[in-house]
């Protein structure tokens, strides 16, 4: 008994309290029409998929370089332009008027996903 409780205290604290992603995103409900405008448009882009039902907006990135950890600053920069400051971009649009959830992938060699967010990523804590 004590073997098994030793191995879940370090299961846990190997992965159960990792810091890379600390987003508040809570599922909104959306009404038909809604979900039916953003199926539409994940449909017309190669890179966008929207879940219905956790009302998660998924953006594919697909990066020219094959090591992520050199762009590591770049990628969290550009996440949070795109969600917390280019008020012209549907994605902001998205996130802060109807509170979709965004969830960013970057696509190389060890690819990283960064998300679920709404609007909460841009509080300052």
């Amino acid at each position: 008994m004590n073997k098994l409780f030793a191995f879940i205290m370090l299961s846990t604290g190997l992965y159960g309290c990792q810091s890379t992603q600390n987003y508040k995103y809570q599922p909104t409900k959306l009404d038909n029409m809604t979900i039916v405008r953003y199926q539409k448009m994940a449909d017309n882009h190669h890179h966008l998929k929207f879940d219905r039902y956790s009302s998660i907006l998924t953006v594919t990135y697909r990066l020219p370089a094959t090591n992520l950890l050199w762009q590591q600053k770049h990628i969290e920069k550009q996440t949070h332009k795109t969600l917390c400051e280019d008020k012209k971009s549907s994605i902001y649009r998205l996130a802060h008027e109807d509170n979709i959830g965004v969830t960013f992938i970057y696509k190389g060699q060890g690819g990283k996903t960064l998300g679920p967010w709404a609007a909460d990523i841009c509080k300052t804590s």
